[in-house]
């Protein structure tokens, strides 16, 4: 399932998407080149983030012969599959981002989950939207090999007396997303690096998330699926 939304106008990296409305569609497994958005030749996004990512947090095509050295670290595997660079994400060559994402939709659909339930439902996806959850993709130097993830709730998921419009980013130092650069793509890096603080913010993650964080240190391999 993807999730869409009426179409709404390219915006800077800077601003919010728009409020909604947001519903769970299906789509089909072999026509997903098809069905989602995503950055490809001709996009600004750089080119190490076009294509449909599929994300293995089941390590299923591992070992990889070009890095034979590599391990999955994970506890628990989210229900999320594909995720894009698409719906109008911007990029901003001043600060290497790309976002900001949201994870709970977008105009086309640009990240998906399993319908678990066989309902048309997904808990992560409803934790997702509640929280307005999003992301910025930053590259950290111009070698362009490793990215920091930066997550943004809505304030009032933290302190429900805060504005309806304004929105906070959770703390890199309660714990460190990242992606890796490695011979056949990226790797996912997860770094809990203070749990008292995070134990505190926990109900404004996304259920995935937060299974991932049970670990000190988690790594899975996003895969690419396809790129035009």
């Amino acid at each position: 399932m993807s999730m869409r939304m009426p179409v709404y106008p390219k915006r800077p990296t800077s601003k919010m998407p728009v409020a909604g409305p947001f519903a769970l569609h299906r789509i089909r497994n072999d026509q997903v080149e098809h069905e989602l958005s995503y950055a490809r030749t001709g996009s600004a996004i750089p080119a190490s983030l076009h294509g449909i990512w599929w994300m293995d947090q089941r390590g299923v095509h591992l070992p990889q012969p070009s890095d034979p050295e590599y391990r999955q670290v994970v506890e628990s595997s989210a229900d999320e599959l594909l995720v894009t660079w698409g719906d109008g994400a911007g990029w901003d060559p001043a600060t290497r981002c790309v976002g900001r994402v949201p994870i709970y939709g977008g105009a086309a659909g640009h990240w998906t989950f399993m319908d678990v339930s066989a309902s048309g439902t997904s808990g992560v996806f409803s934790s997702a939207l509640d929280n307005r959850a999003m992301l910025d993709f930053c590259f950290t130097d111009n070698t362009m090999q490793t990215i920091d993830l930066h997550l943004y709730v809505k304030a009032s998921s933290i302190v429900g007396s805060a504005p309806s419009d304004a929105y906070v980013e959770l703390p890199m130092w309660a714990f460190h997303m990242s992606m890796e650069r490695r011979p056949w793509g990226w790797d996912r890096v997860t770094r809990v690096l203070d749990a008292a603080a995070l134990l505190q913010i926990s109900h404004a993650l996304p259920p995935g998330l937060l299974s991932s964080l049970s670990a000190v240190e988690a790594h899975y391999p996003p895969r690419l699926l396809a790129r035009l």
